[in-house]
């Protein structure tokens, strides 16, 4: 048994937020549920660490990936760059992205202030398209705070599917995406 509920506020029309829970969870958010092999009650505590590290990371996505794995379809994960090179073979700036569940994610661009408005920015979007489709990836998705370059990716093709108003404070973070035909 699932429960959904949707938030439609301030987001264009045809975008809803869907949060999704399982019956489990909700039992799990009651404590009435054992969690591997304990009760939720008998959880040892709940640290806060304010820069934990790699190990603290690994400890919480080996177990998500190993359940993924198993309840999921493989995700086929990989990482990939485009770097802009100086003449000192030092990276400049570049794309960085991953494919993962058939979409790709731009994570990162950057392209250096004296290299803008030469269409390095768009070969780098086109560079990760290409790579996407190359790896049979339905689409590619990315955000961008509005003080960065939303505009940029809509005149690529990219479309707005959601918005986080506020974030921060008094910009709006834009997530957009591409389908690839």
């Amino acid at each position: 048994m699932r429960a959904a509920f949707f938030l439609s506020g301030k987001l264009p029309a045809p975008i809803r937020w869907c949060f999704s829970f399982s019956a489990t969870y909700f039992k799990l958010l009651l404590g009435g549920l054992d969690y591997p092999g304990r009760a939720a009650k008998e959880l040892m505590e709940i640290r806060y660490l304010e820069n934990p590290g790699g190990e603290e990371k690994q400890a919480i996505l080996g177990p998500l990936m190993a359940h993924n794995l198993q309840a999921g379809p493989d995700p086929d994960y990989r990482q990939f760059a485009f770097l802009l090179r100086d003449t000192g073979n030092r990276t400049a700036g570049g794309l960085w992205g991953r494919t993962a569940y058939d979409w790709a994610v731009i994570e990162l661009l950057f392209v250096p202030e004296d290299m803008r408005g030469t269409g390095i920015g768009r070969t780098l979007a086109e560079k990760a398209e290409g790579l996407a489709r190359g790896r049979q990836c339905s689409g590619i998705w990315l955000d961008s705070f509005g003080f960065q370059a939303p505009g940029f990716y809509t005149k690529l093709g990219y479309e707005v599917f959601g918005e986080l108003c506020g974030n921060p404070a008094g910009q709006n973070r834009y997530f957009l995406r591409k389908m690839l035909g």
